[in-house]
């Protein structure tokens, strides 16, 4: 039992490891309706694909100016959980950022993983 309330009380002290995986990027081709905690964009998906509840990092000049969370993706007027590389589509964006055309969204989801003690 000592040795359970040990390596429970060491875990606690391991900094949890932060997994990252790059869905997608998509390049602004222009700005629908800007509102001030989210923006609604149109623009091509260029690289893997735009899912919808994941984070993303909004680039300017190849410089990372702000993050958010992709609230919608739209393809025409149906609305659908991602776009495939090669797609039109519009996204809602949570962000107090300005986005404007000619950004770059990169899409990719962050995990959290507590990490264990095995002996």
């Amino acid at each position: 039992d000592l040795i359970n309330w040990v390596k429970a009380e060491l875990e606690k002290m391991l900094e949890k490891e932060h997994i990252i995986t790059e869905l997608g990027t998509m390049n602004v081709l222009a700005i629908f309706r800007k509102e001030k905690t989210s923006a609604i964009v149109g623009g091509v998906v260029t690289n893997g694909k735009v899912q919808k509840n994941e984070t993303v990092r909004i680039k300017r000049e190849g410089l990372m100016i702000a993050t958010g969370t992709v609230v919608a993706v739209k393809i025409g007027q149906q609305e659908v959980k991602d776009a495939f590389e090669g797609t039109e589509c519009g996204v809602q964006i949570s962000t107090k950022e300005k986005i404007e055309v000619g950004d770059k969204l990169e899409i990719f989801h962050e995990e959290i993983k507590v990490r264990k003690i095995v002996f």
